[in-house]
C-alpha cells in the first residue's frame, strides 16, 4: 500500500476547515488511516509522534497507524488510557503529561488520537495545554467521533461536579476519518453514532435525512464525508461557539438532560434521539414544525434502531436537569428546534410548562407516521 494521495486506487475526498493561520483538512475516504503518515508529511511534521488510544483500538487499528508514520520516518511511542468515560479526568491527564515528558516530547512533536470520543477528548485537552500546545491529529474511530466530535477543536475533561467542566479550544492539524475503521464496531454503537447524523440531516440538510432513510453500508462514507463538511462549515462561521454554532444543539438540550437525570441508562446518542423527538414535539406546539415532519423523524429514528421514549415517570428530574442548561435564558429553556426537515431555528425559548407537557407526550411509543 503506498503512501499517497490514494490508497488501492481510491482516491481520499478532502474537507477544508478555514480558519485561517488555524485551518486544517479533514481527509475521508476508505484506508485513510493508512495515509497519515503521508498527510504529516505534508505538513512538514517532526521526527516524533505519540499515539493516545486504549488496548481495544490498538489491536484493531493501531498496526495501520504505526506502519504509516514509521513508514514516513516518524518515530512512534504509544499511550494508552483505560475505555469509557471514567478515563476523562485530570489524572489520566498528568498521567500522559508524564509519559510525553518522560520521552522527551518537545513543542514540535505531534499527538495523534487514535479512538472515538474519550480519546479525541483527553487528547485534545492534552495537546492544547502540553507546553502551552502542540500538533494535535484526530483519527476518529466511532462515527459519533468522525462527523461530530472529532472536528471543531473543542475539547474537555471531567470533574467530580460536572461533566467536561475544564475544556480548552485547541483545533487539530489534520482530521483523519477512515469509514473502514467503523466497519467491525458494534451495531450498537453505529446506531448511536448516526443520531448525529439524523440530527444534522433535521437541522440542516435535507438530502442526507432522506439518505438517511434509506441507509445500508454502501451510504456510510457519503454520510460521514456529508456531515464533516456541515461540521467544517459551522466550525467556520462560529469557532468559539459565540452563536451559529449552536445549530448543533438540536436534540441537545433534551438529550443532555436525560443523561444527567438517568445517569448510566443512556449513551449519548440515544439520549439525543429522545432530545431530538421531545424538541420536535415542542416545535410542533409552537407552531414552528409540521405534524407530518416530527412524525417522519420518529419513523427515521425507529428505523436506525434508536430509542425514541422518555422514561415513565415525573418529569420532575427531567425539567431540574434543563434548569441547570447553560443555554437557559430568562427563565426559560433555550433550544434550537426544527422548521422543517433541513433547516432550524436557534434560540427558540420553550416555556417550562411547555416542556413538561411534551415530556409527558414522548414517555409513550411512537405514532406511526403519515403519509407524505
Amino acid at each position: 500500500m503506498e503512501a499517497g494521495p490514494s490508497v488501492m486506487g481510491q482516491l481520499m475526498r478532502r474537507v477544508r476547515v478555514d480558519l485561517g493561520p488555524r485551518s486544517y483538512d479533514i481527509v475521508v475516504g476508505a484506508g485513510a488511516i493508512s495515509l497519515t503518515g503521508y498527510e504529516l508529511q505534508r505538513l512538514g511534521a517532526a521526527r516524533n509522534a505519540a499515539i493516545l488510544s486504549n488496548h481495544a483500538v490498538m489491536r484493531r487499528l493501531g498496526g495501520a497507524l504505526v506502519r504509516s508514520l514509521e513508514d514516513c520516518g516518524l518515530t512512534v511511542q504509544t499511550v494508552t488510557v483505560p475505555p469509557g468515560e471514567k478515563s476523562k479526568n485530570l489524572r489520566q491527564v498528568a498521567r500522559i503529561y508524564d509519559a510525553l515528558s518522560s520521552a522527551g516530547f518537545s513543542h514540535d512533536d505531534t499527538l495523534i488520537a487514535l479512538g472515538g470520543g474519550v480519546v479525541g477528548d483527553l487528547a485534545g485537552f492534552v495537546a492544547g495545554t502540553y507546553m502551552r500546545g502542540v500538533r494535535l491529529v484526530q483519527v476518529p474511530t466511532t462515527l459519533l467521533a468522525q462527523i461530530d466530535s472529532g472536528i471543531g477543536g473543542k475539547s474537555a475533561v471531567n470533574h467530580p461536579r460536572a461533566k467536561n467542566l475544564i475544556g480548552v479550544y485547541h483545533q487539530p492539524a489534520l482530521v483523519v476519518a477512515d469509514p473502514d475503521a467503523l466497519r467491525s464496531l458494534p451495531p450498537a454503537e453505529m446506531r448511536f453514532g448516526l443520531a448525529e447524523a439524523v440530527k444534522y440531516g433535521m437541522a440542516m440538510d435535507r438530502e442526507l435525512f432522506e439518505m438517511l432513510e434509506g441507509f445500508t453500508p454502501k451510504t456510510l462514507e457519503e454520510i460521514v464525508y456529508r456531515c464533516a463538511a456541515m461540521k467544517a462549515r459551522v466550525v467556520e462561521e462560529d469557532e468559539f461557539e459565540r452563536g451559529p454554532r449552536e445549530v448543533l444543539n438540536y436534540g441537545h438540550t433534551v438529550g443532555h438532560a436525560i443523561e444527567a437525570a438517568f445517569p448510566g441508562r443512556f449513551t449519548h446518542g440515544a439520549a439525543v434521539a429522545v432530545g431530538m423527538r421531545v424538541e420536535a414535539r415542542a416545535a410542533v406546539r409552537l407552531g414552528l414544525l409540521a405534524e407530518v415532519d416530527a412524525a417522519r423523524q420518529v419513523a427515521l429514528l425507529e428505523r436506525l434502531g434508536l430509542p425514541v421514549e422518555v422514561p415513565a415517570g415525573p418529569p420532575g428530574p427531567l425539567l431540574d436537569a434543563m434548569r441547570l442548561d447553560k443555554k437557559r435564558r430568562g427563565g426559560r429553556i433555550r433550544c434550537t428546534l426544527p422548521e422543517g426537515i433541513g433547516r432550524a431555528r436557534l434560540g427558540v425559548e420553550v416555556p417550562d410548562s411547555l416542556m413538561q407537557e411534551v415530556v409527558v407526550e414522548c414517555q409513550f411509543v411512537a405514532y406511526a407516521a403519515p403519509s407524505r
